[in-house]
């Protein structure tokens, strides 16, 4: 997944990921539908040595199950 800079607002932001995908920490990428967080995630984990697969998780499902608990 490629990420697509149109501004100088996106730099920083990527300067941040790049520094997350050499480490081995969890990420957890908050934001509202179709900002690009799934493309963000991707990114840091085709950059990262992660071996493991990718795993898109929606917050909504989790919120939803803890209500029920």
């Amino acid at each position: 997944t490629d990420i697509i800079l149109t501004g100088s607002v996106m730099r920083p932001i990527l300067n941040t990921i790049n520094q997350i995908s050499k480490t081995n920490v969890i990420v957890l990428l908050l934001g509202e539908s179709g900002t690009g967080k799934t493309s963000l995630a991707r990114y840091i984990h085709k950059n990262s040595r992660r071996k493991v697969y990718f795993k898109k998780v929606n917050k909504s499902i989790y919120i939803n199950y803890r209500r029920k608990l």
